[in-house]
């Protein structure tokens, strides 16, 4: 009788292990716990196979310890320590999200496996571990706490029968934990195979996202499998015959891409550029400068300081005055963050999202705004701080972007820019870097030459921790002990303002140097700054003011209290900025939804320049277009925001301006245009970089 108890406990306490790690499976898809990605709506297959993946992979385990350990108490701790193993990774997952705005994919993990950039990256992770964990869910931790408390207060026994007590004595353990294992491993690959054969002949069956697969045959099982696929993917490549049939049916279709004059995908019409704007800058010089980490929200912010509202962009803000601004900009970044940046700026296409543009959809010839300059007798190039073989921009920069050369550390070091008492963060300072970009323009138009410069910034990437070197050459913007902003959100916006005081600086050495009349400055920021700063700018609303609008950020804020839409939105909007010295004219204000895509063909509109593939819109045009992130595919037209994934739906004006047939039809678009995007760079369709060059 009594062993009978001890089995029904040792039963009970293996069913709430079960249970409680099923739920957490669950909770690490759901939106209201990870509220950055909208989870898909699952339907009955879904929830059924993932449950069944999820049981069999914690089956696997369950099936080990039985084996492994001879007694009920060594498996009720081993179970409490998997569930603690698997309590973390759920945690470390949910720290992810908060940062990135994406399931976790091993295809993450490329830039911390390659050479380019590993050990660079490490310690980026460590010196911001602080600021990354904030975003962590602690729920995930409650059924340690459970079956801890079940362990010690409920089915603990006599020291004896702690140590002799088992279900699964002699033969019956060996027996019993090779087939709970052996069934585990077989409803694993079950749940695989059912998830692929259902996808099949699907839109999801190329496009389905990592949080796509996890819901649909549970968290750990699909990482099992994709671990295995990132591991052998290039040792298991798809038949001949089905690459070439939709490699065919791609250059079809890339070639409606070479005419300026295109079908838009949202209505039908054709369109071309503006051609108001066309050639307006021709043969001028352009400094393109993407600004890391710049939000949209900074620009025009002012900041109670010491009892007065304080400008903390009044260069950027003086700029604006002559300038064409886009107010209404998304970047179109994916896990590759700055690099994936500089990629879809350059060629007008979006990277995939979950994969390293630079590290798997290069070694073609792209199309890019740099080509289109060169073949205008153009000196291109490209300016970074950092080391040249992080995201292995040295390479990809000159072989696949078409620079002439690409500027890194190595060669700042070289020319005396480099002096370790001026550096940032590790990096030489963006404004030594601006100084010697505009250094090199002089000497670039002495020669003759007109010139293409894309500097790429660097000293406002997080952590946002002070470092003295920002106030060399200016004061700070918050006194040392000003407090009604928290760090990080306070650290960010003392970084903005150094950042735009580089720009002023920036353009007074052009202006000393004699060649700002001819040269045109263009910025936006690259992503979003990962920092939930509504959570302090919304309860503290009147020490935020801005100088050409309403706060809508904080308007926003106050309608979307679970903060799922707007937060994606606002970490998703950066400024486009097109500064032209010697406007006269009012400023052009597009506050028409564009993104970092239609950056190539504007600046080729406006410089007159030809291109081979024409991607993305004229971002002056009227054309009606939509943007999308990559990372967690919600869709932004007008002022609505719609999730690709659930078809949830938030409308910035309170007004319903796409119905539900019109949203179906949005996404349907997307879809469309998502999958012809990522097979042009997952099929490798542009010539090899080898046949370019013959």
């Amino acid at each position: 009788m009594e062993k009978h108890i001890y089995r029904n406990k040792f039963i009970v306490f293996s069913l709430v292990f079960f249970v409680l790690n099923i739920i957490n499976s669950y909770l690490s898809s759901w939106t209201k716990v990870n509220a950055l990605p909208s989870a898909y709506l699952r339907d009955s297959f879904m929830v059924v196979n993932s449950i069944i993946g999820d049981a069999a992979f914690f089956a696997v385990f369950y099936g080990l310890g039985i084996l492994i350990f001879k007694s009920d108490n060594a498996r009720y701790r081993y179970m409490i320590v998997l569930t603690t193993f698997f309590s973390l990774l759920y945690f470390a997952l949910s720290v992810f999200i908060s940062n990135y705005g994406m399931f976790f994919s091993f295809w993450n993990l490329d830039l911390f496996t390659r050479d380019t950039g590993a050990s660079e990256s490490f310690v980026f992770v460590l010196q911001s571990i602080f600021i990354i964990i904030r975003g962590g869910k602690i729920i995930f931790f409650i059924p340690i706490i459970i079956l801890t408390f079940l362990y010690y207060y409920k089915f603990i026994r006599k020291e004896e029968e702690k140590t002799f007590s088992s279900s699964f004595p002699g033969f019956r353990r060996w027996l019993g934990g090779f087939v709970i294992a052996f069934l585990g491993i077989f409803f694993m690959g079950s749940s695989y195979v059912s998830y692929k054969e259902v996808n099949k002949g699907t839109w999801y069956e190329d496009n389905a996202s990592a949080l796509y697969a996890a819901e649909s045959m549970g968290v750990f099982n699909y990482y099992v499998f994709e671990a295995f696929d990132y591991a052998f993917s290039e040792k298991i490549p798809e038949k001949d015959d089905l690459i070439e049939e939709k490699i065919a049916e791609l250059k079809i279709k890339l070639e409606q891409h070479q005419y300026v004059n295109q079908i838009n995908i949202l209505d039908g019409q054709n369109y071309g550029p503006n051609l108001e704007y066309k050639g307006i800058y021709e043969d001028k010089n352009l400094i393109l400068i993407q600004a890391e980490s710049l939000n949209q929200f900074v620009i025009g912010l002012e900041v109670l300081v010491d009892g007065d509202y304080k400008e903390l962009t009044p260069n950027i803000n003086k700029m604006l005055e002559k300038s064409i601004y886009f107010n209404n900009f998304y970047t179109a970044a994916g896990i590759g963050n700055t690099s994936d940046s500089e990629f879809t700026v350059l060629t007008g296409l979006y990277p995939t999202g979950n994969k390293y543009t630079v590290f798997n959809h290069v070694g073609v010839d792209l199309p890019t705004l740099a080509e289109s300059f060169k073949n205008e007798d153009y000196v291109t190039k490209s300016y970074h701080a950092n080391v040249g073989y992080y995201y292995d921009r040295k390479n990809v920069h000159v072989n696949s972007y078409n620079f002439d050369e690409h500027i890194s550390e190595e060669d700042l070091k070289e020319l005396g820019v480099y002096d370790e008492n001026r550096i940032v963060h590790r990096w030489i300072s963006d404004l030594d870097l601006l100084r010697y970009v505009a250094s090199d323009v002089k000497t670039i138009n002495d020669q003759g030459k007109k010139f293409f410069g894309m500097p790429i910034t660097i000293s406002t990437h997080m952590p946002y921790e002070e470092d003295l070197n920002l106030f060399l050459e200016k004061d700070r913007f918050f006194s040392a002990d000003y407090s009604s902003i928290e760090y990080p959100l306070l650290g960010y916006l003392e970084h903005i303002s150094y950042m735009d005081f580089c720009f002023g600086q920036f353009l007074a050495e052009l202006e000393t140097l004699g060649v700002l009349d001819n040269t045109i400055i263009a910025f936006y920021g690259d992503h979003g700054n990962s920092i939930d700063f509504l959570d302090t700018m919304v309860p503290n609303a009147n020490l935020f003011r801005n100088k050409f609008r309403t706060m809508y950020e904080i308007e926003l804020g106050r309608k979307d209290l679970e903060r799922r839409f707007v937060q994606r939105m606002l970490l998703s909007r950066v400024p486009f900025v097109i500064y032209d010295h010697n406007r006269t004219e009012a400023p052009v204000i597009q506050d028409k939804v564009r993104n970092t895509t239609v950056v190539s063909r504007t600046i080729s509109n406006l410089f007159n320049l030809k291109q081979e593939y024409y991607f993305g819109i004229d971002g002056l045009s009227n054309q009606p277009f939509f943007a999308y992130c990559p990372r967690n595919n919600n869709i932004y037209i007008g002022d609505m925001i719609i999730s690709s994934q659930s078809g949830e739906y938030f409308d910035c004006d309170d007004v319903v301006n796409y119905d539900a047939y019109r949203r179906n039809l949005i996404i349907k678009k997307y879809k469309d245009l998502k999958d012809f995007n990522d097979k042009l760079l997952e099929l490798k369709v542009f010539p090899a970089l080898e046949e370019a060059e013959e």
